[in-house]
């Protein structure tokens, strides 16, 4: 053989040895039927168009800096209750320390591509049977001590790629599971704001309860004088005071789901139920008006969808080290240092020995006959990656459905918001005139109460479908994967301050 013939082969065989080749096969993402665009997405105003107060306005393109998301409800005390969920919050923290875990497994499977060393050293007593060492039968032969200090290096050859394998499917592994912390992460972030927002909407009826018994008081009292003077009768007193205890008792209906709301939010904030103490303030102003954009866009902003591929990565890998299993295996081995039967000469430069090749076994190991032991993992590998690219289309009908769905359920409420208004704005009126011809006499006190029940109940109406709407527009974000394109962002005008239940006219 030629000597450059030789050199070809060295450096083929070295070039394996260092590298590997790979027997994964090309990983094909599967078809998703991706539409253009949602179909509930609603249309943004044209150039031309003009625009509802508080519908739409341009929004700063900053507020998604970091991704946090949240800021586009320009809510101060929203932001805050945020950042300490993030610090404080054991749910994730626990998605933390998974995380971990899953990049420790993942740096384990990166070590099998080096070699590994090993320093040893120690005494090893041995005696040899005297029939070995061709002494006379009967005698003992003398016992040996053997002194060793020496350095051990071995590795196996990524010949075909099973090691490499192995370690891209614990990076996507890894990754995968950074893509779950993140949906921890979006998922905490979304129920604080919920919870929020739920609690404000509380806030916000207790401020029409209240303002509802002071008026009914009065009407208690007043009917009261009126008895006395004969212009009623004691029927209509009975059904004031009955009205009263029942909005008393609505109003503490409501302060019990307060209560319960505000325990929900400390949980999510990492804290007792006794460290937490939400200053009463009603919900206001109108949620943002948060783009879909285009549902290929969803693609690479949603957390799970985002694992759910890379979990599909891993599994194509897989397939790779399945079947490398079929090839054989080349294990490399070196021992040097120093080897004496006198402890003090351990060290002297006669003493050096050394060794290449496998202590135990061979060098090159190639499977012959395993049962179907090889073929059985390939198939389990193979199924085990349909599984992944099943639950990776799964995982993107469901993105695109929850989208769908907050944006229907945006539309409804909208229209929901707007009907309500034009509801409480005819009982008020009703409400006003009714009063005005009760306390003149000219209508019963039945008559009075019945318009006084259709504002409570309109007003509150008009804000149980504001709380939604923020709630919803909450879900939509998380729907989206808590970011969206900047150029395309819009928002509602600025929430108005919160009202002031004294200043305001309610039953």
């Amino acid at each position: 053989m030629s000597k450059a013939a030789m050199n070809r082969i060295i450096v083929t065989v070295s070039s394996l040895l260092l590298a590997g080749c790979t027997l994964a096969p090309d990983l094909v993402m599967p078809d998703t039927q991706t539409p253009e665009a949602f179909k509930e997405a609603p249309k943004a105003p044209a150039a031309n168009e003009k625009i509802a107060d508080g519908a739409w306005a341009p929004a700063r393109t900053d507020l998604l800096a970091g991704g946090s998301w949240w800021y586009v409800f320009n809510d101060k005390q929203l932001d805050e209750l945020i950042a300490e969920a993030k610090q404080q919050s054991p749910t994730l923290e626990a998605a933390k320390q998974r995380l971990e875990q899953v990049r420790a497994r993942s740096g384990i499977a990166d070590s099998a591509l080096f070699p590994r060393v090993d320093l040893g050293a120690g005494p090893t007593i041995s005696q040899p049977s005297a029939v070995s060492r061709g002494l006379p039968h009967g005698s003992m032969s003398k016992t040996i001590y053997t002194y060793t200090a020496s350095g051990i290096v071995s590795y196996e050859a990524d010949l075909f790629g099973s090691r490499r394998a192995a370690s891209h499917s614990a990076e996507f592994n890894a990754a995968s599971a950074e893509a779950v912390y993140h949906a921890a992460m979006l998922s905490l972030e979304a129920d604080v704001a919920q919870a929020y927002y739920a609690l404000r909407s509380l806030d916000r009826e207790q401020e029409i309860l209240n303002a509802t018994q002071k008026l009914r008081e009065e009407t208690r009292d007043l009917t009261k004088r009126s008895l006395k003077i004969g212009d009623v009768s004691e029927l209509d007193v009975t059904r004031a005071e009955a009205e009263l205890a029942q909005t008393k008792s609505e109003s503490l209906e409501v302060g019990r789901r307060r209560a319960e709301a505000e325990h929900n939010l400390a949980l999510l904030l990492g804290k007792p139920p006794a460290k937490l103490n939400m200053k009463k303030s009603a919900i206001s102003g109108i949620p943002p008006m948060v783009p879909a954009g285009v549902p290929s866009e969803l693609l690479e902003r949603r957390p799970d969808i985002q694992s759910a591929q890379k979990k599909m990565a891993a599994a194509n890998e897989s397939i790779g080290v399945a079947r490398a299993a079929f090839w054989p295996v080349l294990n490399l081995t070196g021992m040097g240092g120093f080897q004496s039967n006198q402890l003090g000469q351990l060290f002297d430069w006669s003493s050096r020995t050394w060794l290449l090749g496998p202590f135990i076994g061979t060098m090159l190991t190639a499977p012959i006959f395993d049962a179907g032991k090889n073929f059985s993992n390939l198939a389990l590998s193979k199924a085990e990656f349909q599984e992944a690219v099943a639950n990776y289309r799964q995982s993107v009908l469901v993105a695109f459905k929850e989208v769908e769905d907050q944006l229907s359920g945006l539309r409804f409420l909208k229209g929901e918001a707007e009907a309500q208004a034009e509801g409480v704005r005819a009982a008020r009126k009703a409400f006003s005139i009714a009063k005005t011809r009760y306390e003149n006499g000219y209508i019963s006190y039945l008559e009075f109460i019945d318009a006084q029940r259709s504002l409570l109940a309109a007003e509150r109406g008009e804000v149980q479908v504001l709380g939604g709407r923020y709630v919803a527009t909450v879900q939509l974000i998380r729907a989206l994967g808590g970011s969206w394109s900047s150029k395309d962002l819009v928002t509602a005008t600025p929430a108005a301050a919160p009202v002031d239940s004294d200043k305001k006219t309610s039953p």
